[in-house]
């Protein structure tokens, strides 16, 4: 199967986090709470409320770029690319929280225009067509996590036909995210365990990329100590039985809102699982060379493979 070539883009941009659901899990209420505040566009609810896939960017313009832009009003890109690593300050998970609830200015470019400059990362992703552009958006607001990782809001994996009718190749664009991003995130509801067949088949898609890949347990706060021993378990069996790994994913543990919290017995826990999982995010530039350096080998290793067995087939 043909993967998307790496551009130029792609050796410059910062480390992408890719956030992965089925609907309602929490995955934007996730990216607020690490950013202290809503970003352009984002509506939380019960029912699927992200229906487009985010590039949630730093930036620090109020300009916003409306749907069906062409290339030439692409001009605000510039508010997207990422700053000098010199100028990129380490963040602590107390920053994180300090910034919480601040006003901050935000604005949002619409799919046509993110992918209009070759010089982005999402260069490629307009052989996707028309429908995924026009669910494709990015959000810019200068939250000081966004200095060290682009937060990938991705669309809630439905059940049946609603999953097979979004008028593109929902797959394939996971799969380009997935080959992209530095960090996978899966997330879980606590109170929602079941896999459908259609999330299932998402994360399988991933199984390559399973070094990736971690676990958020999310909305734990309303389950008490012992119940939510059992709630792991299971979720560890499930995941266990769609992901073949040599390596069990690192599982968080916590609710990423800003919502009281109900049983508050694991409260230790749960902070400094949020510690752990914001210091790995935040981290992820340090490890960035040696990913690409790994991807690079990776491609190298199936040209190999594929060369080899083409060699097979000529002389039988």
């Amino acid at each position: 199967m043909a993967e998307p070539a790496l551009s130029e883009a792609w050796f410059d941009a910062k480390p992408m986090v890719l956030l992965i659901g089925q609907y309602s899990v929490g995955k934007t209420s996730f990216i607020n709470y690490l950013l202290g505040r809503s970003f352009a566009g984002s509506r939380i609810g019960p029912e699927m409320t992200t229906d487009r896939f985010v590039a949630v960017m730093y930036g620090d313009t109020e300009k916003t770029t409306p749907g069906g832009s062409s290339p030439a009003e692409a001009g605000c890109l510039q508010m997207l690319v990422p700053a000098h690593a010199g100028e990129v300050a380490v963040l602590s998970v107390r920053a994180a929280r300090a910034h919480r609830g601040t006003p901050l200015p935000a604005s949002s470019v619409a799919g046509n225009a993110l992918t209009s400059q070759p010089d982005t990362p999402f260069h490629t992703l307009k052989k996707f067509g028309t429908n995924f552009l026009n669910r494709l958006e990015a959000a810019a607001l200068p939250a000081p996590i966004l200095k060290r990782v682009t937060l990938i809001d991705s669309p809630g994996v439905l059940s049946g036909e609603k999953q097979r009718e979004r008028g593109y190749d929902y797959n394939g664009v996971v799969r380009w995210y997935a080959q992209h991003s530095d960090r996978i995130l899966l997330l879980f509801d606590a109170y929602k365990l079941d896999l459908s067949d259609e999330f299932k088949d998402v994360m399988r898609l991933i199984q390559g990329y399973d070094k990736k890949v971690r676990v958020v347990l999310n909305k734990a706060d309303g389950i008490s100590p012992q119940d939510l021993m059992r709630v792991y378990g299971a979720l560890m069996w499930n995941v266990g039985g769609v992901i073949s790994a040599a390596e069990v994913p690192r599982v968080y543990i916590g609710s990423f809102w800003d919502r009281p919290w109900m049983h508050v017995g694991m409260l230790d826990l749960m902070e400094a699982e949020e510690n752990d999982l914001i210091e790995d995010l935040v981290t992820l530039p340090q490890n960035n060379v040696m990913n690409k350096i790994n991807e690079i080998a990776r491609r190298a290793r199936v040209v190999e493979v594929r060369r080899m067995r083409l060699g097979e087939l000529q002389g039988g």
